[in-house]
């Protein structure tokens, strides 16, 4: 029967009522908070801790479980997962389910408006470079095997220039366009000549040397580093979102982090600067670095990513917010090119 295992009926918990078998198992008990990150929130006498279930493969999260102890044994703040006193990190329910438990806050998500949360976001992104730079895999039981090479940007950015120009060519072939489209095909020679300089640019600087070295050397970067993944309180942060981490150049963390927010900013030089800066003070940036980061500040990333996302969706329907997101690129990359003019001296 459905409702049986080796012969024996299956109680159906609740999911609250599994939370908190999950937290008996690890020697713990709380009140329950609400939800986060899709997870159930409880306030316990160690401090707040998130209870969810995973489903993915064993090896691959006790690899990154791993990695975030030796950064908080390093002194940088990350939610880490709990272990039995067996040393598991999973409770097994009695579907057979794996759930985890790990640590968290109850400071607020990073306030993209607000420049102390942002230069606190800064400073932590670049503390967590030092630490990754200094963590020996080795030594934590690991070879780097269980982490991803990171995709070269030499050919994400070749393949993105290829599809650019089919876009181009489909565009100018229809015979009626909307006023998207008719956007779309004016601006597509422009973006598209930005995006075959930034791959020049990138080929000129040493990012595919470094990329091989950085694979060599079983460096990991964040990988999903943003907004929604850092917490603060001042000073004060966490760093959470650990699930995309990969060997990476760690400017690449900062170039996801910093494009989001130089959008919202209207590419405002002033403000580049000054996440720049907070993140040297902690962590130096090199001339090379500067210069991949030009490089890749100089693709027309947004620009890419909404075309991309009309050729592969159904054409005959454009929603409006589209739109609004291809005049906004339009209008913001006289801007984003200022950005990058000043990188590059």
């Amino acid at each position: 029967m459905a409702n049986e295992v080796n012969g024996r009926p299956i109680k159906r918990y609740t999911v609250y009522e599994i939370a908190e078998n999950a937290l008996q198992h690890f020697d713990m008990k709380g009140n329950y908070m609400g939800r986060m990150r899709g997870r159930l929130m409880y306030n316990t006498r160690s401090g707040i801790v998130l209870v969810g279930e995973y489903s993915g493969s064993r090896e691959r999260f006790e690899a990154r479980a791993a990695v975030r102890s030796a950064l908080a044994a390093d002194g940088i703040s990350v939610s880490c997962y709990v272990k039995d006193d067996e040393g598991s990190y999973f409770y097994e329910s009695e579907d057979s389910a794996l759930y985890t438990v790990c640590s968290f806050s109850d400071m607020d998500e990073c306030d993209e408006k607000k420049l102390e949360d942002v230069c606190t976001a800064m400073r932590a992104l670049a503390a967590l470079h030092k630490a990754f730079d200094k963590l020996k895999l080795q030594e934590i039981g690991l070879n780097g095997e269980e982490f991803q090479i990171a995709r070269s940007l030499v050919k994400e950015y070749d393949k993105h220039n290829k599809e650019l120009k089919m876009i181009k060519n489909y565009l100018a072939g229809r015979k009626t366009k909307t006023d998207f489209e008719l956007l779309a095909v004016r601006e597509c020679p422009v973006f598209l000549a930005e995006g075959l300089e930034a791959l020049d640019r990138l080929k000129a600087s040493d990012y595919e040397q470094r990329l091989s070295e950085t694979a060599r050397n079983n460096r990991l970067c964040h990988g999903d580093f943003n907004y929604h993944n850092i917490y603060t309180d001042g000073g004060e942060y966490l760093i959470a979102g650990f699930s995309q981490m990969r060997k990476d150049l760690y400017v690449v963390d900062l170039y996801n982090f910093m494009r989001k927010l130089m959008e919202k900013y209207d590419w405002d030089i002033k403000m580049g600067y000054l996440m720049l800066r907070e993140y040297d003070c902690v962590n130096t940036l090199s001339a090379q670095d500067v210069k991949i980061l030009g490089a890749m500040f100089s693709y027309p990333e947004k620009f890419w990513k909404i075309l991309n996302y009309y050729f592969n969706a159904n054409k005959a329907w454009i929603p409006n917010k589209n739109m609004e997101k291809l005049k906004l690129a339009v209008n913001q990359n006289r801007m984003r090119r200022e950005f990058v003019r000043t990188l590059y001296g």
